[in-house]
């Protein structure tokens, strides 16, 4: 990778003395991923055979003036040249003022982000992913299995024209498997998770397929119902509605729910208390990173403080067109912080379902409009509760009101063991569907 790197930077370098080019940023990512996996209770076969791959990713930003941009990537960068990268950017440049943001010399926070255990998987011993695929199929028993286990090592290098050098390395070990196309589990971690935590969550996923394939023979009425969302249903809510409407393009562009201007007189939106931050310093976080694409160094951001607004996401074009700074990022749930002081536990949630459904998942969220807060969703896996207790399965249609309810109270967070994301319980608007509809 550096080899490469050096290469591209070299010719970039005299292109800028030639005065052919005014600046560049380069983004450099080397994967290499084993996976081993089955589909249909199959192994191996066109679907999915193990599979060993290695990449380097390019992407790249090419500043020609102070309006004048290309951006672009390539998904294989070993043999490229910096006359076939130059020819490219320059039927690709663009005027684009904001754009034109090259990274300088920055001081990279220390963030563990890599573990040893996981580059010998993927080296030395991937025996590891077999035990995973075998300890889901004890869990599945006679229930129809897919899904698969991986372990990635990365590095990454972002060079810029201005001096800046920044590396780093990291891991990512995962898994996921579904039951008779019902339900599954599956994480993400940098280091290798124990066997006996995998082999617990597979069990637990097992047995609520299991009860997701108990028809229940007389459906609720239509009306009102208590609604608690699973992390699994509850993380594209939140992301969507939540964080898609924080998002700096969104917000800049006056594409989402808040306008710049809200941030600026840091606007109560949500109830006092009510905060959402990200802290991607954390070492072994799957979040967790040192610097951003762009070379911005990560750092803890607060988006919203005691239920105002303070800040959007922003990158450094959002940013500069903001008036404000780069933010760290939300790449993931365990660097997320999420606090809502009228949150409940799980158990204290489901004792709430007397009676009510419990959604573990929610179909057509990318046909809703975030900036509208209101959602209409088919809850396509959700088991119906009684006195706290599991009923039988119920698909329904529902609907709600997700940036009210944290606002009036209506919606709690709900702490989830095990998960990184919360849970969501709220009173939906419902109307029952039939199996298989």
């Amino acid at each position: 990778m550096k080899q490469v790197a050096e290469r591209l930077a070299a010719g970039l370098k005299s292109a800028c003395a030639a005065g052919r080019l005014a600046g560049w940023r380069l983004t450099l990512t080397w994967r290499r991923t084993l996976r081993f996996g089955l589909r249909d209770d199959h192994a191996g076969g066109a679907v999915s055979p193990p599979r060993l791959s290695e990449g380097l990713a390019l992407s790249y930003l090419l500043v020609f003036g102070e309006r004048e941009i290309a951006r672009g990537q390539y998904g294989a960068a070993w043999s490229l040249e910096p006359e076939a990268l130059l020819t490219r950017a320059e039927s690709q440049r663009h005027e684009d003022a904001d754009g034109a943001l090259l990274p300088g010399p920055a001081e990279i926070p220390a963030v563990c982000t890599a573990d040893a255990s996981v580059d010998a998987v993927v080296d030395d011993d991937p025996s590891p992913l077999a035990d995973a695929v075998c300890a889901a199929r004890e869990s599945a028993e006679d229930a129809v299995l897919s899904g698969s286990a991986d372990a990635e090592r990365r590095r990454g290098l972002v060079l810029s024209s201005l001096g800046l050098t920044a590396e780093a390395k990291g891991t990512a070990m995962s898994y996921g498997f579904s039951f008779a196309g019902r339900w599954g589990d599956g994480e993400t971690r940098r280091q290798r998770p124990p066997l006996a935590e995998v082999k617990s969550r597979l069990d637990e996923a097992a047995r609520i397929a299991d009860l997701l394939g108990e028809t229940r023979k007389a459906p609720p009425a239509p009306g009102e119902w208590t609604v608690l969302f699973h992390p699994s249903a509850a993380r594209g809510l939140l992301a969507s509605f939540l964080l898609g409407n924080l998002e700096g393009q969104t917000v800049v562009l006056s594409r989402g729910a808040f306008p710049l201007e809200d941030f600026r007189t840091r606007r109560q939106i949500f109830r006092p208390g009510f905060r959402v931050a990200v802290d991607p310093l954390r070492d072994g976080a799957v979040g967790a990173y040192s610097f951003s694409g762009e070379g911005v160094p990560a750092m803890q951001s607060t988006f919203v403080e005691d239920g105002r607004l303070v800040s959007p996401v922003l990158d450094m074009k959002h940013a500069k067109r903001a008036g404000m700074e780069p933010t760290g990022l939300p790449l993931a749930g365990d660097t997320l912080q999420l606090e809502d002081p009228q949150a409940i536990e799980r158990d204290a949630a489901l004792r709430a379902l007397r009676p009510g459904l419990l959604v573990y998942t929610l179909l057509g969220l990318h046909t809703q409009d975030p900036s509208s807060g209101r959602f209409s969703l088919v809850a396509a896996q959700a088991l119906w509760h009684e006195d706290g207790q599991p009923a039988g399965a119920q698909p329904a249609v529902l609907s709600g009101r997700l940036l009210d309810g944290f606002g009036n109270g209506s919606l709690q967070l709900v702490a989830w063991p095990g998960e990184h994301w919360p849970g969501l319980l709220m009173r939906c608007d419902a109307r029952p569907r039939a199996n298989g509809a």
